[in-house]
């Protein structure tokens, strides 16, 4: 009984960090079956909805970094994503340098620190899920901007330019 009420309330301890940490402004969507993100198309459809006020597209690279132990995902993102994520503290100026390298991206402290990267240098990962257009499963990026994290992002984030993966 003892070891249920502990289990229950790490349980409850959880959900409230969750919901604490959760915005009422935004909302996620993912496809049902398959799929790893929301297509343009689909993300201007949603925006044409009444009351939307801003809406971005990503897609989710999942692959692994020299060793298929090493976990890590890369979040393909378009334009539309300062309007959306404007609280993660990434700066107009560092967006525009994804924008201007379709293999660039941004880095979060933690995640630069994982794989012991700066600015300059080549992160490539291996997915196995997705293919390259030459068929090839490495993907290439440059360390644009490493920035801090948000207290809403746990393990931190790679964000990188949707045309990349999209061509």
């Amino acid at each position: 009984a003892f070891t249920l009420f502990g289990l229950m309330m790490g349980m409850n301890a959880t959900y409230d960090a969750v919901a604490e940490r959760a915005r009422a402004d935004r909302i996620f969507t993912w496809p049902r079956f398959g799929g790893t993100g929301v297509p343009l198309a689909v993300a201007k459809q949603v925006a044409a909805i009444p009351g939307v006020k801003a809406v971005t597209a990503l897609n989710f690279l999942p692959g692994y970094y020299q060793d298929p132990k090493n976990s890590v995902f890369v979040l393909m993102i378009d334009k539309d994503i300062d309007k959306v994520f404007h609280d993660y503290g990434i700066t107009s100026e560092q967006w525009n340098l994804v924008w201007n390298d379709r293999t660039g991206v941004v880095m979060s402290t933690s995640q630069a620190a994982r794989w012991h990267k700066k600015v300059g240098d080549t992160f490539t990962m291996i997915s196995k899920q997705i293919k390259r257009a030459d068929g090839k499963s490495s993907w290439d990026f440059k360390v644009l901007a490493i920035v801090d994290e948000p207290p809403q992002t746990q393990g931190g984030f790679i964000f990188g330019n949707y045309d990349y993966i999209d061509k």
